[in-house]
């Protein structure tokens, strides 16, 4: 598994922010395997170069604004994909 489809998989339970994915992350994954917040960000970013993500921006008070991702039709299809390809020994 990537990190790219560790990421397109959780936004397929609930849209977030880079910092919601870090910790939903880390909640259920760290036990197994660890990844930074600048990995999380740097994924997302490409992501969203390739059209598998998409991005509402979330203006809050008080707080610097966020990015809200979610994935997108290209994404789910290649989560689909990938989840098609044997896993390997």
């Amino acid at each position: 598994m990537s990190l790219r489809h560790a990421i397109l998989a959780l936004l397929t339970i609930e849209k977030g922010s880079g910092y919601d994915l870090v910790k939903r992350f880390n909640k259920g994954i760290r036990y197994f395997w660890a990844s930074s917040f600048q990995q999380i960000y740097r994924e997302l970013q490409t992501l969203e170069e390739a059209n598998s993500v998409r991005y509402e921006d979330v203006l809050q008070e008080g707080k610097p604004d966020k990015k809200v991702y979610e994935i997108n039709p290209a994404g789910i299809e290649e989560l689909r994909e990938w989840l098609k390809k044997p896993a390997k020994y």
